[in-house]
């Protein structure tokens, strides 16, 4: 079992991590690793936090629907970086992609 272990070295801590085992029916120190200072350490934990946090703002769709049935016609996942009046984006949906869509299908 690992732990963590302080020495304290001309007056300062230095962390160590230090794995346990039995040898010969007593513990035993098996191996230690040094880790570092306290700041050391808060700044791996921090930089590890910022690694993990999502990057960006997701996705976000955006959608056509037809006006007499309301029903859905096309749609596309934008990145959610993007601005929300993004002229190519909406012509992109609102280009005819399936047989519902189309200018002659008689809706709209």
């Amino acid at each position: 079992m690992a732990s963590l272990y302080k020495k304290v070295i001309s007056g300062k801590p230095y962390w160590y991590l230090r794995e346990m085992g039995w040898v010969d029916g007593k513990p035993k120190m098996v191996s230690e690793r040094y880790v570092g200072t306290a700041a050391d350490i808060e700044a791996l934990l921090d930089a590890r936090e910022q690694a993990m946090m999502p990057k960006g703002f997701g996705l976000h769709p955006l959608l056509a629907y037809c006006d007499n049935t309301a029903g859905p016609l096309t749609a596309i996942l934008r990145p959610g970086s993007v601005g929300s009046n993004t002229a190519a984006d909406h012509l992109a949906v609102l280009t005819p992609r399936s047989p519902r869509c189309r200018p002659d299908s008689g809706g709209g």
